[in-house]
């Protein structure tokens, strides 16, 4: 596979023949575009204004690769290491989850609940990429904001993204599923109790598997995507157990879930006598979300 002319309308035409077969029209020009404004610094207008102009062969180069990596069914954002959330930008690569916006309308509820309550401490369960700590610690800078992850390789990625974003996030390595969680989690928040925490926690069957895209199932960290099918809401069992301990009077407990096991994560919270449990709905309609006070 080689881009024979670097006449940009060619370049254009050559991935959209590329990758037909694998993405829609519109996906792919989301795509060109995306990849054209970062490699090129073009933006869409300019793409288009500018159609007439030669890519320099360094760059030939590196978008032929792009493609091919494309043609593999690598995500984009893994393609170019870096995602959009929250109007932030995040380097991700092969060790985070790629930034959903599901995940967008649950960072956002905190936030406009949260904004104008002073040093609040918020701790994100299963950080990834550090994007909901980072977003949250953006904008409600006056709160304490901490992420713990299992994986060593998933915070070096979040902390990279706390830096470039210019944040102070505490983030630190646990295992959600041990025995002396909560004792590294007050360790960290210097035994101050926690008043918001926020999970989107490992939650896609392993008997979904093959039904996933090629982009997500092949690529995506398979630690932070599933669940044995047998436990279906295992991390958020042990979530609301761990929050008796670590979340303060009247504090407030935020999950992303399955849409199919929402309601089994509602009636846990329910059972365990959390207060003014919520079923919320996101964007498309779904029973997406959880909240409960402690």
């Amino acid at each position: 596979m080689e881009i024979h002319s670097n006449l940009l309308s060619d370049v254009i035409k050559f991935y959209k023949k590329e990758l037909a077969d694998i993405y829609t029209e519109s996906e792919l020009q989301n795509i060109t575009s995306w990849i054209f404004e970062k490699q090129l610094k073009l933006s869409s207008a300019r793409l288009i204004s500018n159609s007439t102009i030669r890519v320099n062969q360094s760059d030939l180069i590196l978008l032929e690769q792009m493609c091919c990596q494309l043609k593999a069914h690598t995500p984009i954002q893994y393609v170019l290491d870096e995602a959009e959330f929250y109007h932030l930008k995040f380097k991700v690569n092969k060790n985070v989850l790629i930034p959903r916006p599901e995940t967008e309308e649950l960072v956002d509820m905190v936030i406009k609940k949260f904004k104008a309550q002073p040093s609040l401490n918020i701790l994100d369960i299963g950080t990834g990429s550090g994007c909901i700590p980072i977003s949250i610690k953006k904008n409600t800078p006056t709160a304490n904001v901490y992420g713990l992850d299992v994986s060593d390789d998933a915070l070096e990625v979040a902390e990279y993204n706390a830096t470039q974003n210019k944040v102070d996030v505490n983030l630190f390595k646990a295992d959600v599923l041990a025995e002396n969680v909560a004792d590294i989690i007050l360790n960290q928040s210097k035994n101050q109790k926690i008043d918001v925490i926020i999970s989107n926690p490992p939650y896609v069957l392993q008997s979904e598997k093959e039904g996933l895209h090629n982009t997500v199932k092949n690529y995506e960290p398979h630690l932070a995507l599933f669940v044995d099918d047998t436990d279906p809401i295992l991390f958020y069992r042990k979530i609301a157990l761990l929050a008796k301990t670590i979340l303060a009077d009247n504090g407030m407990l935020y999950f992303e879930c399955h849409t199919d096991y929402t309601e089994a994560v509602y009636q846990l919270l329910v059972d365990s006598n959390f207060k003014n449990v919520q079923l919320l709905k996101d964007m498309g309609g779904l029973n997406r979300f959880v909240s409960a006070i402690s």
